[in-house]
């Protein structure tokens, strides 16, 4: 398991030991290959079945996801003298597949979500994370 890994999910609490680790094993395959799919990412079958378990979880939500992640982006605020609260809204077109919750975007006819982002940045462009995401 990456260092890195274990301090940024230093808080994280599903209220069930096994929901963490397999939190930090997700984040550990996905930190290690970035641009890569689930699949890809994850050591095997068995990992990647256990990745999409961890998402079909109903204790697996986005704000818990992104927990452990803002409070470890809001001790690297704290080191800085200034950080930019940056949002943006980008536009996840999914339109010609039947996902649960997808609703019109500016286009009737495109079907996906909206993903509203804070991202911390220094002005120097530091990226220090992400303290909001609303789908």
């Amino acid at each position: 398991m990456n260092e890195w890994v274990t301090g940024e999910l230093a808080s994280v609490d599903f209220s069930d030991k096994r929901l963490d680790k397999r939190m930090r094993i997700i984040l550990d395959r996905v930190g290690s290959k970035p641009g890569a799919s689930l699949p890809a990412a994850c050591k095997g079958w068995d990992e990647t079945f256990g990745a999409y378990r961890f998402f079909n979880n109903g204790k697996v939500t986005e704000q818990k996801v992104l927990s452990a992640h803002r409070d470890a982006t809001r001790k690297r605020i704290a080191e800085h003298k200034v950080a930019l609260c940056i949002q943006d809204t980008t536009k996840m077109n999914f339109t010609g597949r039947k996902l649960r919750g997808a609703g019109p975007l500016s286009i009737t006819e495109r079907i996906g979500f909206f993903n509203h982002v804070t991202l911390a940045v220094t002005p120097e462009r530091l990226c220090l994370g992400v303290l909001d995401v609303y789908m």
